[in-house]
């Protein structure tokens, strides 16, 4: 009964024979992964790793300085990929979620070939800390009237943020941004000053306007938000973190005016992300293979 059990949720030979031929891609492209998690280790700082060979037993990893450790046999880890695309496929963001079989020593070690790799732009929210080039101009306004429902909600004149692209303090400000919502940073004294409009559930308007000259277009977006959740001690620091949902997206014209976003989030702001993210990912590829080949 148990292997039946178990034949049931084994994955059909085609997904696996096409996790393989894209794990033999990303060693052929030499494929920069970001680690993003390991099971019981807190990583300050984002890991990049070099797919260098597929074996049998799974996927072998290199580092180029002192990262694995022989404790972390059978620990779970996750870490993103960025396989590119043939002529008229785009590259493509693939997140690795497996445990690690083997360590050789602390710069190389293998990891279990897991059952499918997934597209990271089908995730939730996928969240990225942005570079200072790619900034948006950032203002969030507090909603005092209106119910969940209203089409226009009212709004503080006084706006808690009003910060432009190129404003020295606006990478300590927006600390993360995804389809789904945003987290930004108050100092305790802005916190203590608009508190209660900065409390978990209180509704905001966000306005995001991405127009530096690394992009070739203006993208503007007007966004009914909630807060969500709020931390205090943000990096260390004495500043307030306030995490902001998405809710609905302000319409340029026509009706409804406000459309409510669906739980992947606002799709061109996801792919905007997605976007960057392999963008950030090329260029951390050849930092390293500059400093290979300097070693």
């Amino acid at each position: 009964m148990l292997k039946k059990i178990g034949d049931f949720f084994k994955p059909k030979d085609e997904q696996r024979e096409a996790t393989l031929a894209l794990l033999a891609a990303c060693v052929r492209q030499r494929a920069v992964c970001r680690v993003d998690y390991v099971e019981g280790i807190k990583e300050k700082e984002k890991k990049y790793l070099f797919p260098v060979e597929l074996l049998d037993e799974g996927l072998a990893l290199e580092s180029r300085t002192p990262f694995f450790s022989m404790d972390w046999l059978g620990k779970a880890i996750t870490f993103l990929m960025v396989v590119k695309g043939g002529p008229a496929r785009p590259s493509k963001l693939y997140r690795f979620v497996s445990e690690i079989n083997s360590v050789e020593g602390p710069f190389r070690a293998c990891v279990s070939t897991p059952l499918e790799l997934i597209p990271a732009e089908r995730r939730q929210s996928v969240r990225i800390a942005l570079q200072v080039r790619h900034m948006p101009s950032l203002a969030i306004w507090a909603v005092t009237d209106g119910d969940e429902g209203e089409n226009t909600p009212k709004v503080d004149p006084a706006p808690l943020i009003n910060l432009r692209h190129d404003a020295k303090d606006i990478p300590s400000v927006l600390l993360n941004l995804s389809s789904g919502g945003l987290r930004a940073a108050f100092s305790r004294e802005q916190f203590e000053l608009r508190g209660d409009a900065l409390r978990a559930g209180s509704r905001v308007v966000v306005q995001l306007v991405f127009s530096s000259k690394a992009f070739s277009q203006a993208y503007p977006f007007i966004i009914l938000g909630k807060i969500r959740n709020v931390l205090f001690g943000v990096d260390g620091k004495d500043r307030v973190g306030v995490g902001i949902q998405f809710m609905a997206l302000r319409r340029p014209e026509g009706k409804p005016a406000w459309v409510p976003v669906n739980k992947t989030g606002i799709e061109r702001i996801g792919r905007l992300i997605n976007i960057l993210q392999i963008e950030y990912y090329r260029e951390a590829k050849r930092r390293l293979e500059r400093l290979s080949s300097k070693n």
